[in-house]
């Protein structure tokens, strides 16, 4: 997905969404929560607010920018509504 959107998680810090998908969502911060932190990420998706229960997976600093964290979280609680969403946005990035 070339087109990064931005989203909070965990007590209200601002990631920028790399990618995202049924299963996870890649992200990255200037604030390095750990693996196994959790929050809410709350985020729009083509133009409707989605919201889904995220888990950090992995966790690691930019080689480049040492303040910037990169993480992989796993999505582990998602409503059918937002389940629709993310997978109607994914099927239109795929086919660009």
């Amino acid at each position: 997905m070339s087109d990064s959107k931005f989203a909070d998680l965990l007590s209200h810090v601002a990631v920028e969404v790399l990618d995202i998908s049924i299963a996870g969502v890649s992200m990255q911060s200037r604030r390095p929560d750990p693996a196994g932190a959790t929050g809410a990420l709350r985020y729009f998706l083509d133009g409707e607010s989605t919201n889904t229960h995220v888990v950090i997976v992995r966790a690691a600093k930019a080689e480049q920018d040492s303040a910037t964290t990169f993480r992989s979280g796993a999505i582990t609680n998602i409503a059918p509504q937002y389940r629709r969403i993310i997978e109607r946005f994914t099927k239109q990035v795929t086919r660009l």
